[in-house]
């Protein structure tokens, strides 16, 4: 699996996170939920981020949780990296309660 060999070799950094951000616009033709699991269970926080028409249910299999799951239109995309930035630079911990998913009316 090329993002665990490439970005997430070894062990984590002592107090530092793991995160990938995944931004998309359709359904990958490969199989993604196997190597979602297996970052998840490298302890890889894998956010999504859907940008037109993306079923939240396939988003949802390939984030760490619902938490970081995010459906956004190319207008809103500002948006949402400055919503990600503020949960991965500021929120101690795995997930948050308090974490959202946007979808813009």
């Amino acid at each position: 699996m090329f993002v665990k060999r490439y970005l997430f070799r070894g062990k984590p950094t002592c107090g530092r996170r793991r995160v990938l951000v995944l931004v998309t616009t359709g359904v990958s033709r490969d199989d993604v939920v196997r190597p979602a699991r297996i970052l998840h269970a490298a302890g890889v926080e894998v956010y999504t981020v859907g940008v037109g028409r993306v079923s939240v249910r396939y988003l949802r299999k390939i984030a760490t949780d619902r938490f970081h799951v995010f459906s956004a239109n190319v207008g809103s995309l500002l948006t949402i990296v400055r919503t990600l930035k503020d949960k991965m630079c500021h929120s101690p911990g795995k997930s948050t309660p308090n974490f959202f998913s946007y979808s813009p009316a």
